[in-house]
């Protein structure tokens, strides 16, 4: 839900000028099941996505690390 507005999010980042952003994914479990299904929980390949165009929006900062989730699927980079 929070992944439609990356001119947004960049507006916060530079508002709070982070050390570091760390782009995580929703995951499906306890009461947010009750208000989202399965298919809001984006795969780890769309949060790589997210993550590189929201990298190519700044000059200081730049990828560091990743971890695939432990919903099955695993990283490509």
């Amino acid at each position: 839900m929070s992944d439609s507005d990356l001119k947004g999010y960049k507006e916060l980042i530079e508002l709070g000028k982070p050390d570091f952003i760390e782009v995580k994914a929703y995951m499906f479990v306890g009461a947010s099941r009750q208000r989202l299904s399965l298919a809001n929980m984006p795969r780890h390949s769309e949060i790589v996505a997210y993550a590189q165009k929201l990298e190519k929006m700044f000059d200081d900062y730049e990828h560091c690390d990743e971890q695939a989730g432990s919903h099955g699927e695993t990283s490509t980079r």
